[in-house]
């Protein structure tokens, strides 16, 4: 967090109207979700990553990420972040659109109003597609 806080300061100091965002993924710490402590202006948090989570867990890390975001700073806004990756075939899990619809579900019933997603471009990829935009799209 330190380094978070002294890079952001820089930052913010030399351009004062800037807007710093930063990924927090959990650690295995006691306290994984520790990105409140950064005075990030949006600090995305892991609530469900590349992996099948448990939907109680995904509930859980989103009611902290969004609830608990000013906890340290005031007008830090907590955002849950979201794992994708559509194909299979690397390191990385493969997330149907399913599961990503029962995952973005699981999160705006949490209090989850804005998403943050690695990797951007399966985003658009159909059947994916659809989901945000049937839960992000206006």
């Amino acid at each position: 967090m330190d380094y978070y806080n002294a890079v952001i300061g820089c930052v913010k100091k030399k351009h004062p109207g800037a807007r710093v965002h930063a990924h927090i993924y959990p650690t295995l710490l006691a306290e994984p979700l520790y990105g409140n402590r950064t005075k990030t202006d949006f600090c995305a948090q892991t609530v469900a990553w590349h992996f099948p989570r448990e939907k109680e867990k995904i509930a859980r890390y989103t009611k902290i990420v969004v609830g608990e975001a000013e906890k340290h700073h005031k007008g830090v806004k907590g955002i849950p972040f979201v794992g994708l990756k559509a194909l299979p075939g690397t390191s990385l899990a493969a997330k149907s659109p399913a599961l990503l619809e029962e995952e973005l579900r699981t999160i705006l019933a949490s209090g989850g109003d804005a998403l943050s997603v690695c990797n951007g471009f399966d985003m658009i990829k159909p059947g994916y597609y659809e989901v945000f935009r049937k839960y992000c799209g206006k």
